[in-house]
């Protein structure tokens, strides 16, 4: 009977991100689970590509006029048509998922796990929430927070690693603190690491039950129980995950100083406050390095 009730559940999983905070991990887990079909790809860049101006490369009209040497491989490869499909009719992206779930009895999860989606408008999440509720289907939104100084410092080293697209425009020419001093304050760092006004936003139009928030320093952990509270959460079948499997993970090189470390906690100071305040200060303090140099 506790399976047929898990079958008769479906939902779409909206992973908002944070960038740089476990949500390749999250997206490797949640594939390995059979009753999980989350499609062509683990970033879709359906929304944020059209509404948040940072994500343009994202389009798929901009990335062909700017990646010319990539658009004989883009437009012979499906998946890529596909979703260029979906950003010239949003339709098409309701359909996708919704068929998924429709198609095959035994999936009862499918999902875009697009880290930028952290930067939606209310009017964006409410556009999503509207088109999969006409198809009768649930959406379920799943947010990883990361101490905001090591989610920004993280994202640097990732550009600076030099294997991925620089669409943040990290100064790779710099040294590491100064190319950090130059990204923590920009427009792709904020809506990337403002996380209160991404749960505020969230709140806005989803109820708190379909919303899971947990953290990049304890999501990853052996023993916490957070994964098994997201099995909970998306009602499918525990699986113990191998926490040893790193993904995506950039090493630390250099230092930074006390000096800058202090200076982009300060900037980001309404983001620990509100941590503080919704999950305890104790809590996040202790998780996060990075709360010791609030003034």
């Amino acid at each position: 009977m506790e399976s047929q009730n898990r079958r008769d559940k479906k939902y779409f999983v909206l992973g908002v991100g944070a960038q740089k905070a476990g949500t390749t991990w999250l997206h490797s887990y949640l594939s390995s689970i059979e009753c999980v079909d989350l499609g062509i790809f683990k970033e879709y860049h359906m929304f944020d590509s059209m509404n948040i101006p940072e994500c343009k490369y994202f389009r798929s009209d901009y990335s062909i006029k700017s990646n010319l040497k990539k658009l004989i491989r883009k437009t012979t490869n499906r998946d890529y048509y596909n979703r260029f499909q979906f950003q010239d009719c949003p339709d098409k992206y309701f359909d996708y998922f919704a068929k998924i779930l429709s198609e095959n009895k035994s999936i009862t999860v499918t999902g875009d796990i697009t880290p930028s989606y952290s930067g939606l408008p209310v009017e964006c999440y409410k556009d999503i929430h509207d088109n999969f509720e006409r198809r009768n289907v649930k959406v379920k939104v799943i947010f990883l927070l990361r101490d905001p100084l090591e989610r920004c410092w993280s994202a640097v080293r990732m550009h600076r690693r030099g294997n991925k697209t620089n669409f943040e425009n990290v100064d790779t020419q710099l040294n590491e603190e100064d190319a950090l001093r130059n990204y923590y304050k920009t427009r792709n760092a904020e809506f990337r690491t403002r996380y209160d006004q991404t749960i505020q936003n969230l709140e806005a139009v989803f109820d708190g039950a379909d919303i899971f928030v947990s953290f990049y320093e304890t999501f990853l952990k052996s023993g916490t129980g957070e994964v098994e509270r997201l099995a909970k959460f998306l009602d499918i079948q525990y699986t113990k995950p191998n926490y040893s499997r790193k993904l995506n993970v950039s090493k630390k090189n250099d230092n930074i100083s006390d000096e800058l470390k202090t200076e982009i906690v300060m900037h980001y100071s309404d983001v620990y406050r509100f941590a503080f305040d919704r999950y305890g200060r104790d809590f996040v303090a202790e998780i996060w390095s990075g709360a010791k140099y609030l003034i």
